[in-house]
Parts: structure tokens; C-alpha cells; sequence
């Protein structure tokens, strides 16, 4: 999202030429028209994916917090813009209410109200949350997690599967395991890590239990 003063002066750097704000704002409206009947395609194109990513940001609008709400899978990637962040936006939406499969989320709370959907955790928030607990904290138990999910996510990354094959999934939980044997003694005594592998999408997951 760009201010139009901003893109104004983007437009002046490139080309030279200076549009009026009506001119943008016109622009802006006949692009709002164009995508009308996109969005209700998008929408349920959404609705027959496997998996799909949700998420939320904020957006201030005429001085007044706002929340973009952003569904993505394959391709598609569909932003809403709403006043509330929780289930009464989400129920606007219409997305999540009329999807059964699974969706892939930053553990929000609002969510996990949708029991008719399968859930995972979004692997970019959980490094984050990670991060910033090595980062602040130091936690060893932080350290543990944050080296199995980037393995996870290397060995993805390295394969021509989508999926963690079986010789895969022993090496991470090999690892998991010296891990967790060099931490015990120091930091806990029941801490588990098992890897599994989705059933819907076919990724793998992490279950912690304490």
C-alpha cells in the first residue's frame, strides 16, 4: 500500500510526468471495477484447495486502524480489508466459514474457532517467534525447536518432493533426539518432539508436547 503523494513522485522519477491525485483516484476506482468479478472467482478457487494460508495485518485508513486480511494458496493470493481483525471479519469474509480443509495460520486465536477445518501452524511465524526468543532469551529449549524446523525446512527445499520422505523424516528425528539427549540434564527432563506428516497436504508438521 502506497500513499498517493508517494506515487505521485515515483511516477515523476520514472517518466517524467506529473499526474493530478483525481487522475490516481480514477485509476484506482476502474481497477476496483476490473477485479469485482475476479475476487468472486478467486474466492472459490480458494475454496477447493487442499491448504490455504491465512493471515492479518494492520492498515491504518483515514486515521482509524483497519486489518487486511490476506488468503493465499497455489497462485491466488486474495487481500480484504475490514475493521476487525477476529471472527466477525472473518465471518464477513466469507472464506474460512465455508472451507473444510486445512488452514495454515499464525496460531491466532480467532481461527481455532473453526473446528470444521483442519490447522497448522505457519513455519515463518513459528521462526520468528523462535528467533526472538533465542535472540532475547537464550532459551535452550528455543535453540532445540527453531534447529529442527530449519532442518525440516532444508531438507523441503532440497528435495524434488513436496513432502519429507521416509529416509528424511529419520534424520530429523535422529537429530531431534541428540538434541534432546544434550539438552536434558541442563534445561527439562519431558520435552518431546514428535514429526508427522499432514494428511491433508502432505507437509510435514511439528507437535511439541512438555
Amino acid at each position: 500500500m502506497v500513499a498517493l503523494n508517494h506515487v505521485q513522485k515515483l511516477i515523476k522519477l520514472m517518466m517524467d510526468v506529473t499526474l493530478a491525485e483525481a487522475s490516481l483516484l480514477k485509476f484506482v476506482w476502474r481497477l476496483h471495477q476490473a477485479l469485482k468479478q475476479w475476487e468472486v472467482s478467486a474466492k472459490e478457487a480458494l475454496l477447493k484447495m487442499p491448504a490455504m494460508k491465512v493471515d492479518e495485518t494492520s492498515l491504518i485508513v483515514d486515521k482509524k486502524n483497519h486489518w487486511i486480511h490476506v488468503y493465499s494458496a497455489g497462485d491466488i493470493t486474495l487481500k480484504c480489508l475490514d475493521r476487525e481483525r477476529g471472527i466477525k471479519a472473518i465471518n464477513a469474509i466469507k472464506i474460512v466459514p465455508r472451507y473444510g480443509d486445512m488452514i495454515i495460520h499464525d496460531c491466532c486465536a480467532s481461527y481455532f474457532s473453526y473446528q470444521h477445518c483442519g490447522h497448522d501452524l505457519c513455519g515463518s511465524h513459528l521462526m520468528r517467534e523462535l528467533t526472538f526468543v533465542v535472540e532475547s532469551n537464550g532459551y535452550a529449549q528455543a535453540i532445540c525447536i527453531l534447529s529442527i524446523v530449519f532442518l525440516c525446512s532444508g531438507q523441503i527445499l532440497s528435495s524434488s518432493n513436496i513432502a519429507l520422505t521416509i529416509t528424511h523424516q529419520r534424520v530429523l528425528i535422529g537429530h531431534s533426539n541428540l538434541v534432546l539427549f544434550i539438552f536434558e540434564d541442563v534445561t527439562y527432563t519431558k520435552f518431546l518432539i514428535k514429526l508427522k506428516t499432514s494428511p491433508k497436504i502432505n507437509r510435514p508438521y511439528l507437535i511439541l508436547n512438555y
